[in-house]
């Protein structure tokens, strides 16, 4: 088995490092057909599709992984952008849902603690999924505004094996 970060090595390489957000408005009609055309957009410039937590909600699990397989076709890997910031256990549940899915990693929320972020991180990897840790919004209301997110973000999860 692969690991997450050879998979999207691989396609940052072949694609380039942009991931593509499926940020569907909420209420849009037809968002699986209006978020497959955004894949189908991004073929060949991004390594990954991204499916923000609205989205996620919205079209359940059969639609979502038809999205994530729509991804796979078009060489990019699928990232479920629900910044999951709960228990071990609740992370964990969550998660084999979203594998189960299609996902192939999760942006996950520190603020959970490091040492629950590297309980997640070392699960996922043991099952070839990745986590990336949210260190910054880009939304203009996010505190700090758009600050950069590097100088701003120490390393917090474990490397994988």
């Amino acid at each position: 088995m692969r690991s997450y970060r050879d998979r999207i090595e691989a396609a940052a390489r072949r694609a380039g490092p942009l991931i593509a957000a499926l940020d569907v408005p909420p209420g849009s009609p037809r968002p699986a057909v209006a978020a497959a055309r955004a894949i189908e957009g991004a073929r060949g410039s991004a390594c990954a599709a991204k499916v923000n937590f609205h989205l996620l909600l919205r079209l359940g699990p059969a639609e979502v992984s038809a999205l994530c397989s729509a991804a796979r076709r078009a060489g990019m890997l699928c990232v479920a952008d629900i910044k999951l910031n709960d228990i071990g256990s609740t992370n964990e549940a969550a998660c084999s849902a979203l594998w189960s899915m299609g996902f192939d990693a999760v942006i996950a929320n520190p603020i959970m603690g490091p040492d629950a972020l590297a309980r997640l991180a070392r699960s996922a990897h043991a099952r070839g999924r990745g986590v990336v840790a949210l260190c910054h919004m880009s939304a203009p209301e996010a505190i700090g505004g758009r600050a950069d997110p590097h100088r701003h973000c120490p390393r917090l999860l474990p490397a994988e094996p």
